[in-house]
Formats: structure tokens, sequence, C-alpha cells
């Protein structure tokens, strides 16, 4: 039978994964400053697994009905494709300034949040199917992501193989931009005050925790 965790060490193991986050993200800064942009890309996806599992030992936690066992946390965290979901806080689109989608995208950004415009906007079908797709495709995109940062792998067809300095400057900068906004929407809930009563109670049993690391972001 397997042990049953307490919420003391599913939040202890959450806001270690976060500190192991923020620590590989400044690794994968400095990398990408002295110019090794694949290493930095595969670290910066590492960091994004650590970030979505500090999202699910908190998600864990919350379950307050159920008891929570160490298998259960073993088996959720072996899931790298649901790491990459959790740690995915933002959307990121990219498409033709000219597309139609493209169009649309400007009237949402350019018009004022709360506005008829903005609403409607945002309702367009073609920009919200837009998003549902990047919010599916995009995890399994990062896992990819974190093995072409790191090792040489043959082509599909079997005409080539991929090797990981491929990645340049451009993707690197996106990429780690990307991760170190997500990473800093999860510090804004947890430093410096702890924006969930619940968890801050709990935290504030644990007077020796560790300090997050601060934002690290890429040199332009």
């Amino acid at each position: 039978m397997s042990t049953v965790v307490t919420e003391q060490f599913l939040v202890r193991g959450a806001w270690y994964a976060f500190e192991q986050c923020g620590r590989l993200m400044h690794d994968a800064a400095n990398l990408y400053d002295s110019g090794s942009y694949s290493t930095a890309v595969g670290l910066a996806m590492l960091a994004r697994e650590e970030l979505g599992k500090g999202r699910i030992l908190l998600d864990m936690w919350r379950d307050g009905g159920a008891e929570v066992t160490l298998d259960k946390v073993t088996a959720k965290l072996d899931d790298h494709l649901s790491k990459q979901q959790s740690a995915q806080l933002s959307i990121s689109i990219s498409v033709p300034r000219d597309s139609r989608l493209g169009k649309i995208m400007r009237r949402v950004f350019e018009a004022p949040s709360g506005t008829t415009e903005f609403d409607r906007a945002m309702d367009e079908k073609e920009f919200q199917t837009a998003l549902e797709s990047v919010r599916r495709r995009t995890p399994s995109t990062r896992m990819d992501l974190r093995e072409r940062g790191f090792y040489v792998d043959p082509k599909e067809d079997g005409t080539d193989w991929i090797r990981p300095l491929t990645i340049d400057r451009e993707k690197a900068q996106d990429t780690l931009l990307a991760a170190m906004n997500d990473y800093s929407a999860q510090l804004s809930h947890l430093v410096p005050e702890i924006r969930e009563d619940h968890l801050k109670r709990v935290l504030e049993t644990w007077p020796e925790r560790p300090p997050l690391p601060d934002r690290r972001w890429p040199s332009h």
C-alpha cells in the first residue's frame, strides 16, 4: 500500500519545483547570452516542466477531498506532456500581419479591454479556433523542442540528421522569452506576497523555505 503524503509535502514539492524552474531559466539565459542557443532552449523546456510540476502539485494539494498517495504523485509527475500542459500560462500566435487572422488579432490588441470592439474581436470564431489549435499543439511541440535542443536525431524521411546547432538566435530568444513570461506570471502570485490565503497559511509554517529566483530575461 502506497504512503499517503501530507499537504506540507505537496506544497514543499511545488515550491522546490518553482525554485528549480527559476534556476534553470537563469542558466538558460546565461547560455543564450554566451551564444549556446540550442542548449539554452533545451534547458528552458526542462524549466517549463518544473513549472508544470509545481502547478500540478499545488492542484493535488488543493484537492482536499481525496487522499494523495506517493504512487499517485509519482505517476502524475512522470507524464512529461501533462507537465508541459500545466506550464502553459500564456499563448503566443504568429501569423502574417495582412492575413485575415492577423487583422483580427490587431483589432484584439488595439482595442481597449472591456470595450464592445474588443469583445467582438475576441469572439471571432477564426480567432478562437486559432487559439484553441495553438493551445492543443504547443505542449507537444515543446516536448519535441526539448529533445531537439540536446540531441542529434535522424529526420523522419531518413535523408539527413536533425542537429541542435540548427536552432538559431531568433528561435532561442522567442522560446526563452515565452518561458520566462510564464515563470514570471507564476512568480507574481508568490512574490513579494502569496496571493492565495490558504497557501499563505501553509507556507507560513515553513519560514525557512528558500527564496524563489527572480526573473532573468535573455539579452536582446
